[in-house]
């Protein structure tokens, strides 16, 4: 993947350009059982939801291509054989129940494989990017000369919080914040 086109999927990462994209997520903990999953249309996020869960999923796409960012070739024979392969492939070009399954067994490698302290989310955000045909004037045409489907997969670091005192200037009262969960910023993932 060059620059130009990791920049280009880095700028949809917005809700106005996925409100078509599907979110998956499951909540893993530190003795690697899934608490509890979801699939949900990014349209049917808040604003704001939205706009963070898409901001923790862009992280899996920040860095310095080589360093952090890498291009992993597979090998003929896996993509041939493998059912790691043709699972991410239904994943990235399916949709309903079928990629639902593949999504909930991708989840589970992910619980069993993945090692860190602590809970973590992993997310996987489904999308289909049109990319605009443009005519031999250089002008783009309005119509899609291909589409490309694709899935970022971010694990992301989940925290316990604390209660904290606040204050409501609009009412001067002091009040407690209760402990909660965080979820931060990838810290590991990938596009396919």
């Amino acid at each position: 993947m060059t620059d130009q086109e990791n920049g280009e999927i880095r700028r949809r990462l917005k809700p106005e350009n996925c409100s078509g994209a599907n979110l998956y997520g499951c909540f893993i903990d530190g003795k690697k059982d899934i608490l509890s999953s979801f699939c949900v249309p990014v349209g049917m996020l808040g604003t704001d939801t939205a706009e963070a869960v898409l901001k923790a999923v862009k992280k899996v796409l920040s860095g310095t291509r080589d360093k952090n960012l890498l291009d992993i070739a597979f090998d003929t024979a896996f993509v041939m054989e493998s059912d790691s392969h043709k699972r991410l492939m239904t994943i990235k070009d399916k949709r309903g129940d079928e990629a639902k399954a593949a999504v909930d067994a991708l989840f589970a490698d992910i619980a069993e494989n993945y090692r860190t302290d602590g809970c973590y989310m992993a997310l996987i955000l489904c999308d289909r990017y049109d990319i605009p045909d443009i005519g031999s004037d250089g002008i783009e045409s309005g119509e899609s000369a291909n589409v490309f489907p694709h899935f970022i997969l971010a694990i992301c670091p989940v925290k316990e919080t604390k209660q904290q005192l606040t204050f409501s200037n609009a009412s001067a009262v002091f009040g407690l914040i209760g402990a909660d969960t965080c979820i931060g910023a990838a810290g590991a993932g990938f596009l396919f």
